[in-house]
């Protein structure tokens, strides 16, 4: 089986990506969303939208389906959000696309209406005077000022600028004592939270709704705050052959993170030049100082975050990358990378929950008296029940980071016997389905949930005739497809009938194929399936063709197709399937 050329091929297209400062930054494929949120907040500045809708139609009109809807992600059935969303962006271009517009809006009616839609499409809807009788959950100002528990700071931190912007953009504006200084106190947090690049988390979502907030409580173009926000906007759009589409971020630290780990793993010397580079720019973006700002993420020292200037908000996930990617670096550089590693370990440490598992931004919390509003508008107004999943009000335990979390605990120098990994184990046994899968959350679906938890768990020397291995290992011998490869679509995150029914592609194949191999399966014959389907399917540049997206940011709506993933991860398990073989030959 010809898996030395397949690894060179990829390790060579790899190589040719890699940035000047050592980077890996790949194209992050979303709907066309965003694009139209750039014509509203033109729109609400009242800033001349005649030059960029020029360069925003074409995409957008272009991408729409025959059913005049469009896409929550590329490949996938029309959305009712995705498409209100979209609708609402061109009803306020100076010359509105008429008949997209009227297909549209008739997908939209067929569908529910305005009325059905996520609560932040009816609140912008609402804004500009759209839906005057939409109904609209209202959170109250004075309810950003509860104490710890109860208000904001109950949230995940991640959650709390984007409801506190939303406050503000639902702010009546009653002047009143009490009014008045939880606005100013509100408006005063928001600037402090804004980054370095002029961003808020690094993200587009984020600092659109900050600019919205901040234009609603009377800030104009000029303010620089305001253009520091335009300029991070305008950073994140990238030319198309056809026009500009407008990205919601990039993923610098976590495709850095990843592509260094691999090139480490292929055998790599850590002074290669491709090498060198990439450490330092992880070490340089480890964030390492404490922030006395309290909205931030509550444990800032040690970890790193996802987007290459988000220093206020570090996940989990990206801080095991980076762990795994640094540790035992041998370099001139080596006792200052260890020292580095064991700062995201204790930064991990701190992560963890009671019960053993880890959440991506924050220790698992109540969100207090918001929590209740939330279920309860999911209640009231069916459409809402999404809330819950775009905007947790707990940042939960999830099987795929807590498996990435204790694979990197090990590699940061803990082990078994440490009481941090008894309990990380404990919450992934008891987390396993029926069915021997695990969940995934940010990666699309329980292949994913499943290759993590496995790739945990054996690093952490459960026996590969453990209960727990062999059901998984069953489940996913189990849904591999007749070409040899793995797949299941995104909506299989919350339809389990969809779970590992193709079809199959190369990321979810790679993840498949990676549980196996940390199972002990290397020499299964459904491992050598997976490996000739990934070397039949590569192509002559090294990359492999992914039909759909299978990075998850917040569904139902929110998928990432990460353009370096049919890279990344086809490399890794071919890299691991020959390492593996070649230790099982001696």
């Amino acid at each position: 089986m010809p898996i030395l050329p397949s690894i060179e091929r990829a390790i060579d297209a790899l190589l040719r990506r890699q940035q000047d400062n050592g980077s890996w930054a790949g194209r992050l494929s979303v709907n066309l969303a965003p694009s139209a949120d750039v014509l509203i907040l033109h729109r609400y500045y009242e800033l001349g939208t005649s030059d960029i809708e020029r360069e925003l139609l074409p995409p957008i009109l272009d991408a729409q389906n025959e059913d005049g809807g469009w896409s929550a992600y590329a490949g996938g059935p029309s959305d009712l959000n995705t498409t209100a969303e979209i609708v609402l962006g061109l009803s306020l271009c100076v010359n509105p696309p008429q008949g997209a517009m009227d297909k549209a809006q008739a997908f939209v009616q067929v569908h529910g209406g305005i009325e059905k839609t996520f609560f932040t499409i009816r609140m912008l809807y609402t804004l500009f005077r759209k839906g005057q009788r939409l109904r609209v959950p209202r959170i109250p100002l004075w309810t950003t000022w509860l104490p710890p528990g109860v208000g904001l700071m109950s949230l995940p931190s991640w959650a709390r600028m984007l409801t506190l912007s939303i406050v503000l953009i639902e702010d009546s504006l009653r002047k009143t004592p009490l009014a008045n200084r939880a606005r100013v106190r509100a408006i005063e947090t928001l600037r402090l939270h804004q980054d370095r690049n002029g961003s808020w988390y690094g993200m587009f979502t984020p600092t659109f709704l900050a600019l919205m907030a901040l234009r609603r409580q009377g800030f104009r173009p000029t303010d620089p705050i305001v253009q520091w926000g335009f300029r991070f906007i305008r950073s994140l759009q990238t030319k198309r052959h056809n026009g500009i589409l407008q990205e919601r971020y990039q993923a610098k630290i976590w495709e850095t993170a990843l592509a260094l780990d691999i090139l480490r793993l292929s055998g790599m010397a850590d002074d290669h030049p491709a090498v060198r580079r990439a450490i330092d720019y992880l070490a340089l973006h480890q964030i390492w100082h404490p922030h006395a700002l309290k909205w931030a993420n509550k444990n800032p020292t040690g970890g790193w975050a996802f987007e290459e200037d988000n220093t206020l908000f570090p996940d989990a996930d990206d801080t095991s990358a980076a762990v795994l990617a640094l540790a035992n670096v041998r370099n001139e550089r080596e006792a200052e990378i260890g020292r580095q590693v064991l700062r995201g370990v204790g930064w991990l440490l701190r992560q963890q929950n009671p019960h053993g598992g880890f959440g991506a931004f924050d220790r698992e919390i109540r969100g207090g008296i918001l929590e209740w509003g939330a279920k309860t508008w999911g209640y009231l107004y069916g459409a809402d029940r999404r809330w819950m999943w775009y905007c947790r009000t707990r940042d939960m335990a999830t099987p795929d980071v807590t498996g990435h979390a204790l694979e990197s605990l090990i590699a940061g120098g803990l082990t078994p016997s440490h009481r941090e990994v008894g309990t990380a184990l404990d919450f992934l046994i008891t987390s396993q389905t029926k069915s021997g899968a695990w969940r995934g959350r940010w990666g699309v679906g329980p292949i994913y949930g499943t290759s993590m938890a496995l790739r945990g768990l054996r690093s952490a020397g459960i026996s590969k005739s453990y209960p727990s291995i062999l059901k998984a290992v069953q489940w996913l011998k189990s849904i591999q497809q007749e070409d040899g490869g793995w797949g299941e679509p995104p909506e299989s995150l919350w339809r389990q009938k969809l779970w590992g029914a193709g079809p199959s592609n190369p990321t979810q194949t790679a993840w498949a194929i990676l549980g196996l191999v940390a199972a002990g399966e290397v020499e299964s014959q459904e491992v050598m399936r997976g490996v000739e389907y990934l070397c039949r399917t590569q192509r002559e540049d090294g990359f492999w063709d992914e039909p759909f997206p299978t990075g998850v940011l917040m569904p139902p709506d929110g998928f990432l197709g990460y353009e370096l993933y049919p890279l990344i991860y086809p490399l890794m398990a071919l890299i691991k399937v020959r390492k593996a073989l070649e230790g099982s030959d001696k």
